[in-house]
């Protein structure tokens, strides 16, 4: 009998038996699997190279290689693709990878010789040497006079070194890159910009390409690079952002890759723009986000992968990451932003917030990274002389300001009706439908356009003009030329036909205009601040005020084109106390200044002293400071005719604010408009409503309000009115208003 210590050896050694024999079939059948995996893709390889599907193909040979990097038919495989293609190129590069992965030396000096052979004579290397002189022969002087070098700022580091203490996108604009490019034996100059301008959540500083022709320096196009919403935004934490070029055979390419980290998500994207010789144009533009239980990934706009609420929606990846990878292979492109280095990068930005609570607030750093040496080459440029027509203030040439001032109240009015004009949203004039602008059309048969945009005649309800001049008038308008046949939303507003367009000419509808208030120019681009008018049969109002940005163009028939338009916030709601010197008493009669704000036509403020009130005042006060630009007002007792003829009304008033500025107004029967000392302007009804424009219908009464507008923007914290001037009534002296509306 064994005893139980022999027993206990054995069983342990039975039990190490098992484990190994385990291990050594889980081995085997890991490795079987592999190299049934292995084999599926070669075999996958060889039927897409059958179909000459050389792309897919490739797709399958390298999945073999990752799956096994040390046998040796996957390599092979892929040289004899890349002969097929005559990529000679990279088909020396496999055959180097195949040789130190599996060291069948004997298997690749074979492909290699078969390779020299087949390849034609390599060109002899570049002379990187005689590279760069021809770079320092460029006429880099000209470029800095004729291109976006002459207009921005080259982009630091610096400026990406910020703190703030607000929820404010920090503007960057500026050159980040410049360099010169040969392509079909011409010479090319590209540059790459960050500039300003609105993103879908308020500011947004965008990358551009810009690519002009080296012999005269006419612009080829200026292209946005990706779609990224912002870079160096306050609600991030960091960003990464690069740019490669790819000279292939056909094409350039410039390639932008994106990082964005947000607070609870991420962002990636990556876009392609090509240039062929004739047109630069974007080629791919590809995103992907992650967050919360969310994942898009998108290929031109269309949806490619999508994950929402746990489930999949669109695609067949096991996940965003694998479906953006694939989607980046398909275009031969790197995995991520780390491996743009392998290619030709010309700039990189990183920027990252260093203490922040995701409210805006806090500290930010960034860096910029340029491999082109336009900073070296600024440094060598010669100071351009200050040219004080270029920057500054800005006054708008009266040649031109009929017709601009027609053509954009009309367009502010058009946007308007269409419900896409609301405060604080800039609206890109050339990236409206062209049926938009050909709405405007009927704006030709006003007087101002006549001489400037000539019919060929006139039948009935119709004016007819030559395509050439329906061309100009779009041109004029939005600084871009006409793509195709221009039509507008309501069908019979313009027609085409026989080459002619058919315009409906429409007598009576209101008038638009705007008052040019102030205005900054900078380069070519003035931004100015704008207040709209209206004018009908009988009133003229002020219709709010709107930021409109203009582009300075001697080919304009306005002498400028319509960039943007954006409506100022309204500060009427901020000023929610007012008060009087003194109130009229009456029974049955409630007259006091809290009447002036109850948006009813039918009561009314009424001075209380004797006489009609010269010297009384009514004071209205806000929370904070406010912009204000003028006041409408409802002057005299305008419930019926016969109250506004018995009562009192200002003839003249005196403003004062918190800032200090004192203005003044002076009101004449049926004023419309008339210039006056420091730029004050007013209009003064003597025909009043309709009996009965009480709260219910205070949308349509406060057309008929008059109004004041300051000529300038006041920041202030009250606004004081003084009566200066009075009108008696037919029975009565009390001097009445019945409104008072800031805006």
């Amino acid at each position: 009998m064994k005893s139980r210590k022999a027993r206990s050896i054995l069983s342990t050694l039975l039990g190490l038996l098992c484990l190994f024999l385990a291990g050594i079939g889980a081995y085997l059948g890991v490795q079987i699997s592999q190299v049934k995996r292995y084999e599926e893709q070669i075999s996958l390889g060889d039927k897409y190279l059958e179909e000459l599907d050389y792309e897919n193909a490739e797709i399958a040979y390298r999945k073999a290689v990752e799956i096994s990097e040390k046998r040796e038919s996957s390599y092979v495989k892929l040289t004899v693709l890349y002969i097929e293609q005559e990529e000679y190129e990279k088909a020396a590069q496999i055959i180097e990878e195949g040789r130190e992965q599996t060291g069948k030396e004997e298997v690749f000096s074979d492909l290699q010789q078969q390779v020299e052979e087949l390849e034609p004579s390599r060109e002899p290397e570049e002379d990187t040497s005689q590279k760069e002189e021809e770079k320092e022969s460029f006429d880099w002087e000209r470029a800095f006079e004729k291109t976006i070098l002459s207009e921005l700022e080259l982009l630091t580091s610096e400026d990406l070194n910020y703190s703030t203490s607000s929820s404010v996108y920090y503007h960057q604009s500026g050159v980040i890159s410049a360099d010169i490019v040969e392509f079909e034996g011409k010479t090319y100059l590209y540059c790459i910009y960050l500039a300003a301008e609105k993103g879908n959540a308020g500011w947004a500083n965008r990358f551009h390409l810009v690519l002009y022709r080296g012999e005269d320096f006419s612009q080829v196009g200026d292209v946005r690079l990706g779609e990224m919403d912002y870079f160096g935004g306050w609600a991030l934490r960091g960003q990464k952002a690069a740019v490669m070029l790819r000279e292939e055979e056909e094409c350039l390419q410039w390639v932008f890759g994106g990082y964005t980290e947000y607070w609870e998500s991420m962002g990636q994207e990556t876009a392609v723009v090509s240039f062929d010789g004739g047109e630069l144009k974007k080629e791919l533009i590809l995103t992907s986000h992650e967050g919360g239980n969310e994942s898009v990934v998108k290929r031109n706009g269309e949806e490619v992968y999508a994950y929402y609420d746990e489930q999949l929606q669109t695609g067949t990846a096991a996940s965003g990451a694998e479906a953006y990878a694939q989607e980046l292979e398909r275009e031969h492109l790197p995995e991520n932003l780390e491996a743009f280095g392998q290619e030709k990068e010309i700039c990189r930005l990183e920027y990252t917030a260093v203490q922040t609570d995701g409210t805006g607030s806090g500290s930010y750093t960034g860096t910029v990274t340029d491999h082109t040496g336009l900073a070296g080459r600024l440094e060598g440029k010669a100071e351009p002389e200050q040219n004080t027509e270029e920057s500054g203030d800005y006054e708008m040439p009266q040649e031109h300001w009929e017709m601009l001032s027609f053509m954009t109240g009309q367009m502010i009015n058009m946007l308007d009706y269409k419900g896409m004009i609301s405060e604080g949203t800039e609206v890109g004039i050339a990236d409206l439908p062209q049926e938009y602008i050909g709405e405007l059309a009927p704006c030709l048969d006003e007087f101002w356009m006549r001489e400037a945009f000539p019919s060929l005649r006139m039948d009935g309800a119709y004016a007819y003009y030559e395509e050439s001049v329906i061309r100009s008038f779009f041109r004029s308008v939005t600084g871009v030329e006409l793509d195709g046949i221009l039509k507008a939303d309501q069908e019979m507003t313009l027609t085409f036909d026989n080459g002619e367009y058919g315009i409906i000419l429409a007598d009576g509808a209101p008038l638009y205009t705007v008052r040019y208030l102030e205005g900054i120019r900078q380069g070519d681009t003035v931004t100015a601040l704008m207040e709209l008018l209206e004018t009908g049969n009988t009133v003229r109002t002020s219709a709010g005020c709107y930021q409109v940005k203009y582009g300075i163009d001697p080919g304009s028939v306005f002498g400028h084109y319509l960039i943007s338009v954006e409506k100022l916030p309204d500060p009427d709601g901020a000023f929610s106390e007012i008060s009087a010197s003194s109130t009229l008493a009456e029974a049955g009669q409630d007259h006091s200044p809290a009447v002036l704000r109850d948006h009813d036509m039918t009561t009314a403020w009424a001075e209380g002293v004797d006489g009609t009130g010269v010297g009384e005042t009514i004071r209205i006060s806000a929370q904070g400071v406010q912009k204000v630009h003028g006041i409408r007002l409802g002057l005299g007792f305008l419930k019926d005719q016969g109250l506004l003829e018995r009562n009192g009304r200002p003839a003249a008033l005196h403003f004062a604010f918190s800032d200090g500025t004192e203005l003044d107004a002076v009101f004449e029967p049926d004023l419309y408009g008339v210039e006056m000392k420091e730029g004050v302007q007013a209009s003064y009804h003597v025909t009043p409503l309709a009996a009965g424009y009480g709260a219910d219908r205070w949308e349509l009464a406060q057309g008929y309000l008059d109004y004041v507008s300051f000529g300038q923007e006041i920041e202030t914290e009250w606004i004081e009115i003084t009566i200066t001037d009075a009108r008696a009534g037919t029975k009565y002296e009390d001097t009445c208003i019945s409104e008072l509306v800031v805006y």
